[in-house]
């Protein structure tokens, strides 16, 4: 009972700590390379696709291989970031909407585990923002919340 206690509240102190800390060590995500000039000269097709990883990013590292993959071989702007940066994305892209430079192609949102509850949290953000979201992809979401209607196509992939 002692060392059940003990590691109950070194997981508490571990989570106040930290929080939702990335633990990945990537710090933040480039997003401003989905729409800078050098994006849009280096790619041969115009989208954007923002992948979300889950919960403190070290069980969702495929996400940053997913991106990376998505930029490199199929020539469409991505960039993976932590799910503790949502609220930054959503805003970063109704800030780039605005601006119109994210205005001419598919806008895509992926999200692995709670990075996937996530994307919807930041699907229904741009919907109040009058900003479709053309494709939301959510891999295992842990408890997601309703798809906005703004949302044109989603897929959800759970395996129970």
């Amino acid at each position: 009972m002692t060392r059940f206690f003990a590691a109950t509240v070194c997981l508490l102190f571990a989570i106040c700590s930290f929080g939702c800390t990335d633990l990945t060590g990537r710090g933040p995500a480039p997003l401003d390379r989905t729409v800078d000039v050098k994006a849009r000269e280096q790619h041969e097709r115009v989208g954007y696709v923002y992948c979300m990883r889950g919960w403190l990013g070290i069980f969702s590292e495929g996400m940053d291989a997913l991106a990376n993959k998505i930029d490199t071989k199929l020539g469409i702007p991505a960039v993976s970031v932590a799910n503790e940066e949502w609220m930054k994305l959503r805003v970063f892209i109704v800030e780039q909407h605005q601006k119109g430079l994210i205005n001419d192609g598919p806008l895509v949102l992926l999200g692995h585990s709670y990075g996937a509850d996530d994307q919807i949290r930041v699907a229904k953000y741009l919907q109040d923002n009058n900003i479709d979201v053309d494709l939301l992809v959510l891999i295992d979401p842990v408890t997601p919340p309703a798809v906005p209607t703004n949302v044109k196509r989603v897929y959800c992939l759970y395996y129970s």
